[in-house]
């Protein structure tokens, strides 16, 4: 299981800009300026690491997502290259947020299941 967490720094102006289309393209109401900072926010499972490859090299890399294939959505989340990994998350859940300091990379965290509870049902 993986702890998805939310940087301390409030939203760049590429971030609010993300934000601002996001809201545009699925009806939502979404307010940069509330989001949760310097916390977990969610739980998720990794099932899958895939190596980005270009259409034209897809058969050559077997495990592998042809750039070409992700919407623009997932375009617009990540740093869609050739050479670059992708991770496959399965049932992301959100949780209230628990404060936590972040760190760059992979880090190791406790989670107590009283510090937490999913949302949205």
């Amino acid at each position: 299981m993986l702890a998805i967490h939310a940087a301390k720094r409030p939203l760049c102006k590429q971030g609010k800009s993300l934000i601002s289309h996001l809201n545009r393209a699925f009806n939502l109401s979404i307010d940069g300026d509330k989001l949760p900072l310097g916390a977990i926010v969610a739980l998720t499972d990794l099932t899958d690491c895939l190596e980005m490859v270009s259409e034209a090299n897809a058969t050559d890399v077997p495990n592998s997502i042809i750039v070409e294939s992700v919407s623009e959505l997932e375009r617009l989340l990540g740093d869609w290259q050739p050479q670059r990994y992708a991770w496959k998350l399965e049932n992301v859940r959100a949780i209230e947020p628990i404060p936590c300091l972040g760190k760059q990379k992979l880090f190791t965290v406790e989670i107590i299941t009283s510090d937490f509870s999913l949302t949205g049902g």
